[in-house]
């Protein structure tokens, strides 16, 4: 029973000594990306708070509204704010060191005390078990920043690649003459477009009808109407906030200064005359009104392409 105790205690100390330290190196040499991340998650609550007022004050009024959707609203836009709420908690390096040392601490002294008292079992017993739930409490702590990590590491590594990217683009643009520049244009794929809910976005302007407080899931496909392959390519959307969007594994979600959520899917190649289908991005819209959202097609091969598509949400009539 004691050495098992002991291994426990050396076990936390490893922690306190090692662990805690290394993860507070990682969090400082990555603030930058903590920052940016920090930024993104309060303009998520922002959001939502404004949301959820919204919601409230058009279930006050709701006569031929259907509450029940706007109560499921509510739901998501509250989950979205807790959920937004808890990874700021996480995202202040100092105080979750300092929060992981001082849980670690106690239950290293837990394990201390359980050690010294060998006549009472009672609070042998007690203080083991009290020793436990500390450790664990604080791995589910450590758990979460290691995913904040690697939350942050994403964030620099895009910022990263969209940097070399523009850096490799321009430098080749300035060393080199005209004619390579020419061939270098003739290197990109130009006939390539997105369709959403069977209608080819070509050009700016393409309507889409749908209503409030009703979940859609948005059929989108990307067209490669050229010989060549496409490279390491990378669809997206920028919704204003007025739109509710279910988080996925299947796609990445931002949120920017502004409050646009961004939404973006990476596909590493599409093959010549090819019809690539994404899965369903699903989204929920709050408020009656027009909405212009941007489209963006980008890819090794394929110059940036932008095209703005109109939503018209209108109070759903049931």
């Amino acid at each position: 029973m004691e050495l098992a105790l002991q291994l426990f205690g050396y076990l936390i100390l490893t922690f306190l000594a090692i662990i805690i330290p290394f993860l507070g190196i990682l969090l400082s040499i990555f603030q930058e990306g903590i920052s940016k991340l920090t930024i993104q998650y309060e303009n998520e609550k922002s959001s939502s708070e404004k949301n959820i007022q919204d919601q409230l004050k058009k279930q006050g009024v709701a006569k031929k509204i259907n509450v029940q959707e706007i109560e499921q609203s509510i739901k998501k836009l509250n989950d979205i704010k807790k959920t937004a709420e808890t990874k700021l908690s996480y995202l202040n390096p100092k105080r979750q060191i300092l929060r992981l040392f001082t849980i670690f601490l106690i239950s290293f002294l837990g394990v201390i005390l359980a050690i010294l008292i060998k006549i009472n079992i009672y609070y042998i017993g007690v203080l083991i078990i009290v020793s436990l739930i500390f450790f664990f409490s604080a791995l589910y702590i450590l758990w979460k920043l290691l995913g904040i990590v690697i939350e942050v590491k994403k964030i620099i590594d895009e910022d990263k690649k969209d940097m070399e990217a523009k850096i490799i683009e321009l430098l080749s643009l300035i060393s080199q003459p005209p004619q390579v520049v020419q061939i270098q244009e003739q290197y990109f794929l130009k006939n390539t477009y997105l369709i959403i809910m069977n209608k080819d976005i070509k050009k700016d302007g393409v309507e889409f009808t749908l209503y409030t407080d009703t979940t859609r899931g948005l059929d989108i496909k990307l067209i490669n109407a050229e010989k060549r392959m496409a490279k390491n390519v990378e669809v997206g959307f920028l919704f204003s906030r007025n739109f509710i969007i279910t988080k996925s594994t299947k796609y990445a979600i931002n949120t920017d200064k502004d409050g646009h959520q961004i939404v973006r899917f990476k596909i590493k190649e599409i093959q010549g005359y090819t019809t690539y289908i994404f899965p369903r991005l699903i989204i929920t819209p709050i408020n009656e009104g027009k909405y212009v959202i941007r489209t963006f097609i980008k890819a090794e091969n394929i110059e940036p392409t932008y095209r703005d598509v109109h939503f018209k949400i209108k109070v759903a009539p049931f």
